[in-house]
């Protein structure tokens, strides 16, 4: 994806959904890889997405508010990154909003 960037321990991407559409497509996604959750909480302008791999490694994802159909999405696995599982979730949640 062009507009993918690995920086820092975060996966950074832009989708064109909105912030709901996002949030429940991450929520799709991580229950197809048979990650739990966590936390779940968002409104139109921002969701967090929170869970957990088998090796106790915490899933971060941010969802934030672009244009009505434009939001940035960041996902960080575990304190320093893991940019392999990263764009293994970042898969999950696009099938989800193909």
């Amino acid at each position: 994806a062009a507009g993918t960037v690995y920086v820092m321990g975060k996966l950074e991407d832009r989708v064109e959904a909105s912030v709901p559409k996002v949030q429940e497509a991450t929520v799709g996604g991580l229950k197809d890889l048979n990650l739990p959750i966590h936390k779940n909480e968002g409104d139109k302008l921002s969701a967090q997405i929170e869970s957990k791999t088998a090796d106790d490694k915490t899933i971060w994802i941010k969802v934030n508010f672009v244009t009505e159909s434009l939001s940035e999405l960041s996902i960080r696995v575990g304190l320093t990154g893991d940019e392999q599982r990263s764009r293994e979730i970042l898969r999950a949640i696009k099938r989800h909003l193909s």
